[in-house]
């Protein structure tokens, strides 16, 4: 099917739409004549029937996205255009099946208010990504060959960070997050532009690899606090390291998803429960 509908738009641009929020009718707007729409309900509130349907969502996610990964490649289009939004681990891992070694088009993806994200240029140079902030962790583990990170924006509180990676469940060799801040020490960081998100998900990038070889870790638990537009853009770029994606639920607590691989950056695992417990 996904094949057959791919077909006529050969070397035409692709539009995808994608929603993962569980009623489904949050305010973002709905792109109706999209070739592919996508719609994966994530219910993120702490009760276990509702962690059971999410893990459900997920493996069907797992399916298709791979499935249309495959059409999307067969179609070689001109360029793709992402809308709509959802929780990071999905987007993320959309970004993961547009990835730049499997993708060679321009992925284009546009944000609520039409602005368009993953284009070179326009660049305002507002933002910078700030050096590593490392968490200090009361079990670490040199040899487990696993860091976990968070990327967030200037405003974002690392709090439930720092006290997630307390947990020995995670056994990781060390911790850190990364955050934009203003290029003007004289200037409080706004928002991130449309413009500047190529270039800062290329840094994000650059630095959590940095970090990664520091510390011999092949293995990168991710949260990420930053927007929908950016998560699918910082998805494209990790597919050296196998990730393991995070969100937060209704508690708020950071709950394991899914686990994207090293080799072909698709979703190689969707989690139950920690894939780290013994």
């Amino acid at each position: 099917m996904l094949a057959s509908r791919m077909e006529p738009l050969k070397n035409m641009p692709v539009y995808i739409d994608i929603q993962t929020y569980a009623d489904l009718d949050k305010d973002v707007p709905e792109n109706k004549a999209a070739d592919l729409r996508i719609r994966i309900p994530l219910d993120m509130r702490a009760e276990a029937t509702c962690r059971a349907q999410t893990v459900q969502s997920l493996r069907r996610a797992q399916i298709a996205l791979r499935e249309i990964g495959v059409a999307l490649h067969a179609a070689s289009p001109e360029r793709i255009i992402v809308t709509g939004g959802g929780l990071f681990a999905v987007t993320f891992a959309l970004g993961g099946m547009l990835s730049q070694r499997r993708i060679q088009c321009p992925v284009i993806i546009e944000d609520q208010y039409g602005n368009a994200w993953g284009l070179p240029g326009h660049d305002n140079g507002q933002h910078r990504v700030s050096k590593m902030r490392p968490v200090a962790v009361a079990h670490p583990n040199a040899k487990s060959g696993r860091v976990a990170v968070l990327i967030g924006g200037s405003k974002t509180d690392p709090k439930l960070f720092d006290d997630f990676v307390q947990s020995p469940d995670l056994n990781i060799a060390a911790a850190g997050h990364f955050s934009c801040e203003s290029t003007d020490p004289a200037k409080q960081s706004g928002l991130i532009q449309d413009g500047e998100g190529l270039r800062l998900a290329e840094e994000f990038e650059t630095a959590v690899t940095a970090f990664a070889t520091a510390e011999n870790a092949y293995d990168i638990v991710l949260c990420c606090a930053l927007g929908f537009p950016m998560s699918v853009l910082l998805g494209r770029l990790f597919n050296k390291y196998r990730v393991t994606c995070y969100d937060l639920d209704s508690t708020p607590q950071y709950q394991p998803m899914l686990v994207i691989s090293s080799t072909d950056a698709q979703i190689e695992q969707i989690c139950e429960e920690n894939p780290y417990s013994p």
